[in-house]
């Protein structure tokens, strides 16, 4: 998203980097959960399901004083991504411990 962009083009950048992120995401959690017993696994699918409803609400809660407004998704999508890079980096840290 980098460069002379016009706000559209901004919007669709950012929805597509998290995206991308979110595809992060779900593949270090099938890889991470793979290697759980069946009793962390129900633990951290329900972290999980707590942590994405943080997020969304968090976000919402972020963006909420621009609701309506062009730069809306933008601001929206910045806060997703940044929130699930953040947890990306949690579930590589455990993915590294697991293969201990």
């Amino acid at each position: 998203c980098d460069g002379n962009l016009n706000l559209t083009d901004l919007n669709m950048c950012t929805a597509q980097e998290y995206k991308k992120a979110d595809q992060k995401l779900n593949k270090l959690y099938q890889a991470y959960t793979a290697k759980l017993s069946s009793a962390e696994r129900k633990q951290f699918t329900a972290i999980q399901k707590s942590w994405v409803n943080y997020k969304d609400k968090d976000c919402q809660y972020t963006a909420q004083g621009y609701n309506g407004g062009s730069i809306y998704p933008t601001i929206l999508n910045t806060c997703l991504t940044e929130k699930t890079e953040d947890r990306i980096d949690d579930l590589e840290n455990y993915l590294e411990e697991q293969n201990r």
